[in-house]
């Protein structure tokens, strides 16, 4: 048996969204720059997405962008504030994906400690809030791609703009699994991708509700994006999006709640994090055992898990995301992400647990007869 529980890295495209980008790899394939028929095609399916996505969200269809990549909107929309903003400081907490921890280094930025539960510190928020100039730039992960830790977006929102910040939200691991409505959530800046909702790699949206400076030139998405966008992914991002908030979401609530409790029968096991979580992602702390291998071992009988973000996972250190919850050098090496989507079944738990029982023991076994 085959069993991805590595959906948070990325899903498999649906047949629903493959069949629905087809046509705009075969026979609407024009540039949706291009004035004749078949580029106006094109354009019309991108501009009918975009409108799509703006219901969806409850937003505005005029502040809704296309580009290529989460990370791309990102740093768009980081240094195309900056740009307009630069005397601004930015805060950011200290669980922020890679892409952006890196990008905010090249400004005036401050770091947010978090506690042992994932969630920012609030008093040290509100005072940053309080003391910073106005106009700077707050962001906050909607749910943490290590630890599914759920951050209180609107209460966060409400904060900033009670004194005139700018509050950005990564949601790329909320999409089909916390509420996605920007006006319930109050963000200004709001951006998630294609291929985590089962969607193809290529798109991803950039919602900004405030002017954005360009930083990668060109005509394309009102002067913001450069570069021809790619309308068989966009296509696919949108179909994708109505789709997954149609799932029921208690079925994921079920399929997380048989995990932990599945995975919590294993006396050396324990779940790092188990409150406040999305239910899609479930870290595990296997005592004794280093996590590396246990991924590798689980691969070798067709199982994928990880050990954090896929961004990171050619990168040998520790993640900074369970350290800055508290855990120690030790302890972090011990961990396993495992990560789940609708297409995923309790079957499949069962055939995962029962190998994690055999792959940890082994490797339990092995530990104390070298001591």
């Amino acid at each position: 048996m085959r069993v991805n529980f590595d959906q948070a890295a990325t899903t498999r495209p649906s047949k629903h969204v493959l069949d629905a980008i087809t046509p705009y790899l075969t026979t609407i394939y024009g540039n949706p720059n291009s004035t004749h028929s078949l580029g106006k095609q094109s354009r019309e399916a991108i501009e009918k997405a975009r409108a799509d996505i703006a219901d969806i969200l409850r937003g505005e269809v005029e502040n809704v962008y296309f580009t290529n990549s989460v990370t791309t909107a990102n740093n768009i929309a980081i240094q195309g504030y900056m740009k307009s903003h630069p005397s601004v400081h930015i805060l950011c907490s200290a669980v922020e994906h890679v892409d952006i921890i890196e990008c905010v280094q090249s400004y005036n930025s401050y770091i947010l400690p978090v506690d042992s539960n994932g969630l920012i510190n609030m008093s040290s928020y509100q005072e940053f809030c309080q003391h910073a100039p106005a106009n700077s730039l707050v962001i906050v992960q909607y749910v943490n791609n290590e630890t599914g830790c759920i951050q209180p977006i609107c209460k966060l929102a409400d904060i900033a703009h009670r004194y005139n910040h700018v509050l950005m939200c990564d949601a790329t691991q909320a999409i089909g699994y916390e509420i996605v409505n920007i006006r319930h959530l109050h963000v200004d800046i709001f951006t998630f991708g294609a291929h985590k909702i089962g969607g193809i790699r290529g798109a991803a949206v950039l919602y900004s509700s405030i002017p954005l400076r360009t930083i990668i030139h060109g005509h394309q998405e009102k002067g913001l994006v450069g570069g021809t966008e790619n309308t068989a992914a966009i296509v696919g991002l949108s179909v994708a999006l109505k789709d997954i908030v149609c799932q029921p979401r208690h079925y994921m609530r079920d399929l997380h709640d048989y995990f932990v409790d599945c995975v919590s029968r294993i006396p050396y096991a324990h779940v790092v994090l188990n409150e406040n979580v999305s239910p899609h992602i479930v870290n595990v702390q296997f005592d004794g055992c280093d996590g590396n291998t246990i991924v590798s071992m689980l691969d070798n009988i067709g199982i994928c898990a990880s050990t954090g973000s896929a961004c990171n996972s050619n990168v040998l250190e520790k993640s900074y995301v369970l350290e800055a919850i508290g855990m120690k050098e030790p302890e972090i090496y011990t961990c396993v992400r495992f990560s789940f989507y609708y297409t995923n079944t309790k079957e499949e738990i069962d055939y995962v647990i029962d190998k994690l029982i055999q792959i940890t023991g082994f490797l339990r076994d092995l530990t104390e007869k070298r001591l």
